[in-house]
């Protein structure tokens, strides 16, 4: 087979595959009336969009052979689609880490932008006729430019909604943290190779669209499983922006945490010459004492029994469940949690599971993943045997096998 039959034929199915996939995405069977649904709804039409536009892109260069026509006019066209791809995608995953943060005013001023530089662009080289390389590489230093600042703005809330989910120990966090960086990153990368491609070789060019195929099809599986949970991370993401953004006005990183207190101990507090009351509900401490991580602190040794309780093998646990049940905030947790065991919640509850896995093993090293499943709080097998792999270095298999050699030896 020649290079130009693998060309053409990779370009021919692209193509159809990408045709299917917007199809696929248009076709929503999504009903929900909530304003989470709303916004998965409106992301799979723009990936639909992203795939409808691979397909154009297939069928005009098997039409343009773009390794010999490298006029302004043919360059142009090219980085116009590219360009609304990358764009596509800005407006696509934003929402979905950031439910309020693409306001309407961000998308026009995109879209000015946007429409403003292709429109120029295709106006001279493709209607005025006007063969001027410097037009094609301007509309490419504009699409790179523009797309690339929304490449670290969804950095920046990529990160802010880690921090944000790492509250909710389950199984959707790890889902949502995969596809949606995964995802993000094969899109943006085939959207920015435009510049690129315009002047590859056909070897090239085929590569990356057999690339964007296999991309898109991960793309609308993972948006399909991101609708089981799409509600509850909305409510999640946004819970935790509100919380923050009330918080800003009131602490900053030099404030000591804040601590519910009830309504009995505000009253003596507002009386100066009243006497101090101890409650053991809740932790009430001097400001000195709030960062106090001894083994002996009221907080340090309620971790520790809820702890001896195996309380972190409860199903999709989250930071206020255990706040809730040894009696102090999420905050104060939080920040404990970070500096005694120096880790996030999340590294936490999952290294404490892993340890009772082995636990399990150690004396039962038949039990099947089913079981250990089951008793350790993962809601998939899946999802447990990666964490176990990630804190251990090691299958659970392996572990298995290791420890019946020990029994037998």
């Amino acid at each position: 087979m020649t290079l130009e039959a693998i060309y053409t034929a990779i370009l021919f199915g692209t193509a159809f595959v990408s045709l299917g996939l917007a199809t696929l995405l248009y076709r929503t069977d999504i009903v929900a009336d909530t304003l989470p649904f709303k916004i998965l709804k409106r992301s799979r039409v723009l990936a639909g969009n992203i795939a409808m536009i691979t397909a154009i892109l297939s069928f005009l260069l098997l039409y343009v052979d773009v390794t010999e026509d490298r006029t302004a006019g043919t360059k142009c066209l090219l980085l116009s689609l590219f360009y609304t791809m990358g764009m596509q995608w800005c407006w696509m995953v934003t929402p979905l880490i950031a439910p309020d943060f693409l306001t309407k005013k961000m998308v026009l001023r995109d879209a000015s932008i946007y429409v403003v530089s292709v429109v120029a662009s295709n106006l001279i080289t493709n209607i005025l006729g006007i063969d001027i390389r410097l037009v094609a590489i301007a509309l490419a230093v504009v699409f790179v430019v523009h797309c690339s600042y929304w490449v670290m703005m969804f950095g920046k809330l990529y990160r802010r909604a880690l921090m944000n989910l790492e509250e909710e120990y389950s199984d959707y966090v790890f889902l949502y943290v995969d596809w949606t960086y995964d995802a993000s990153l094969a899109i943006i990368v085939f959207s920015l190779s435009g510049p690129m491609l315009c002047y590859s070789d056909k070897i090239t060019i085929a590569l990356f669209f057999l690339f964007a195929a296999l991309a898109y099809f991960y793309v609308v599986q993972s948006l399909n499983k991101y609708q089981i949970h799409a509600e509850r991370l909305y409510l999640g993401l946004k819970k935790t922006d509100d919380e923050n953004t009330k918080g800003t006005h009131k602490l900053s990183f030099s404030d000591t945490p804040r601590i519910d207190i009830t309504p009995d101990e505000k009253d003596i507090q507002a009386k100066k010459g009243d006497e101090k009351e101890e409650n053991d509900d809740v932790d009430v401490a001097k400001p000195s004492d709030k960062y106090a991580i001894t083994e002996d602190s009221p907080l340090a040794q309620r971790i520790k029994k809820w702890i001896e309780d195996e309380g972190y093998l409860q199903p999709k646990l989250t930071l206020n469940d255990i706040a809730y049940k040894i009696g102090t905030n999420r905050t104060y947790l939080s920040r404990f949690i970070n500096t005694h065991y120096q880790s996030t919640f999340f590294e936490f509850i999952a290294e404490l599971r892993v340890e009772k896995i082995k636990r399990i093993l150690t004396e039962h090293p038949e039990k099947e993943l089913d079981y250990l499943c089951a008793i350790c709080g993962f809601s998939s097998t899946s999802h447990m045997s990666s964490t176990f792999k990630k804190f251990t270095g090691e299958t659970i298999n392996t572990f298995k096998n290791k420890v019946k050699k020990e029994i037998e030896n």
